[in-house]
């Protein structure tokens, strides 16, 4: 299977309604509802370790960082320390440990505790099974400049499990 095809049953086996992406600019961490363009999916692969298998990583460039904070959609959470210090509350709350180092899961608490009002707790309900926050009744997908969009052998565990 060609990337640009992994990419695209990435997009339609995703239950949730909307991708909320949040990244950091000068020490602020802000998040923005959007749809991903393929310039800001990059392709790679994990270590040899773990099977060297293909995996997609969402990048953004500078340029890309300096026009979304610009955009009219575009939330500040916060600073990346307060982020991350509120991370480290909710998951030790919820867990009666200390946090690992984890943007993906700084960014989801951020999310759904700052704009969803609700209690974060950590889990890994994989992408076509919920989305990371339901807010209003919409599911968003959160997911963090550098995070792991998805590898190869999660994807086609997606695919088998949905009869893509």
């Amino acid at each position: 299977m060609k990337f640009t095809d992994m990419v695209k049953a990435r997009r339609e086996l995703e239950f949730a309604d909307k991708t909320m992406l949040c990244f950091q600019q000068n020490g602020i961490g802000y998040a923005i509802v959007t749809e991903l363009r393929d310039s800001w999916i990059k392709q790679d692969r994990e270590s040899s370790s773990r099977g060297g298998q293909l995996k997609a990583r969402i990048r953004l460039n500078a340029l890309d960082r300096a026009a979304l904070v610009n955009r009219a959609g575009c939330i500040r959470l916060g600073t990346m320390d307060e982020l991350t210090e509120a991370y480290a509350e909710a998951y030790a709350k919820a867990r009666g440990k200390k946090a690992p180092k984890n943007n993906g899961w700084v960014y989801e608490c951020a999310v759904t505790e700052r704009l969803g009002g609700q209690t974060w707790e950590p889990d890994n309900v994989p992408f076509w099974k919920a989305p990371d926050v339901t807010i209003d009744g919409i599911g968003y997908q959160v997911k963090g400049d550098g995070a792991e969009w998805f590898t190869e052998r999660c994807l086609q565990q997606a695919m088998v499990e949905m009869g893509y």
